[in-house]
Formats: C-alpha cells, structure tokens, sequence
C-alpha cells in the first residue's frame, strides 16, 4: 500500500472519529438538558429605607449551574437591571451606600441601583462602570462622583475611568496626583487596610491619565 493511501485512510480515520465523539457529546447534552434542574423564585426587597424592588431569580443546573436576576420596580412593571451569576447561587440583601437629599443607591451582588433628584431607580453593574459612556448614563455621574469623595480606593478604581471620561476635572486632578505617588496622610490611613494597595492605585491612575 502506498504512503499516499495510508495516509488518506488515516485522515479519514480521525475525521470518523471526531464526528462520532460530536455526535455523541450532542446526544449527550440533548438527553440530559431535559434533566437540569431549574429553579423559578421572586420575592420582595425592601431595604432600610422604605425602597423596594421585586427580584426574579431563575436557577439551572446544566451545563452550568447560574443564576440569572432580573430587578424591577415592585409590580414588576419597570426593570432596574438584569445580570447572571455564575456558579453557587446565595441570596444577598440590599445595602446602602448613599442616602442623601439627592441621591439613593443601593449594592445588592455586583449592581449599583441609584436614583438621582426622585427619579426611576436604575441599575448598573459594577464590572460595566469603567467601559460606560457618560453621555448614557449621565444620571449616574453624581452617584460616581459622591463614590469617589469618599476616598476609598475601590471606589475610585470602578469609577475614576467613567469620570475622567465624563469631564471631571476634580477626578482628573486626583489621578494625576495619584500617578505622580502623592497621597495626603488621609487618603492613606483610610486605605490601609484596602486590598487595593498604594503601588496598585498609582499604576491604575497613570494608565488612566495616559488614555485620556
């Protein structure tokens, strides 16, 4: 037989054999997709203000366990946010963060749900701060800058981007000083126990001022 023909019946050999392992990876995942545990639950959430929220949670088991949340306002009418978690689902309250005149916002997972001068509650994740335009989420630039005044570095890690994008020249100015390694004694006696460190927020803010 000749090198040419071994080879082709080779070839042809692993391609059976690929399409045979697809084939039965596909049944495999056809029958037991009609297995997967699915779980359907909503409740109410109100937090320590008076605000509540209808949250919806869908649980599946196959072929991933997570679970993805939907957020509206308690008749369920109006969505605040809609986002999935991945693996082991555990129940979380809300937790307030601002509590101004002005301004609501609510942590509740990875999302921010804010409401600037009484306005619809809407929702933001966290993971999104830094890539959102500020001309589409422009009711959500107080609340980011209310975030960073508190000076903690994580805060100014998810926001510092968003806001130098926005115009913020008094966020700009802070970065700049970041990058440059000058903290005032507040600044870092209120982060010392950050796990963001001193080394890892002057990095952050120069290649924050660099793409600006």
């Amino acid at each position: 037989m000749s090198l040419k023909k071994k080879i082709g019946i080779i070839t042809l050999s692993l391609i059976l054999l690929i399409i045979v392992a697809f084939y039965l990876m596909f049944k495999y995942s056809v029958e037991h997709s009609l297995d997967r545990d699915i779980s359907v639950e909503q409740e109410i959430l109100k937090s320590s203000l008076g605000d509540e929220f209808l949250i919806n949670y869908k649980t599946e088991t196959f072929p991933n366990e997570e679970t993805t949340v939907k957020i509206t306002d308690p008749n369920g009418e109006e969505q605040v946010d809609y986002f999935t978690l991945h693996g082991k689902f555990q129940k979380e309250y809300l937790e307030t963060l601002i509590n101004t005149e002005h301004i609501r916002c609510y942590i509740i997972y990875n999302s921010l749900l804010y409401s600037v001068n009484n306005s619809k509650y809407k929702g933001i994740t966290i993971n999104h701060i830094q890539k959102a335009i500020p001309e589409e989420q422009s009711l959500f630039v107080d609340v980011a800058k209310y975030l960073v005044d508190k000076k903690e570095w994580k805060w100014i890690k998810i926001c510092g981007s968003f806001l130098v994008k926005a115009g913020d020249d008094e966020m700009k100015a802070t970065l700049e000083r970041y990058a440059k390694g000058q903290f005032s004694q507040e600044e870092l006696d209120l982060n010392k126990n950050s796990e963001i460190k001193k080394d890892e927020i002057q990095s952050l803010a120069k290649q924050i001022i660099e793409k600006k």
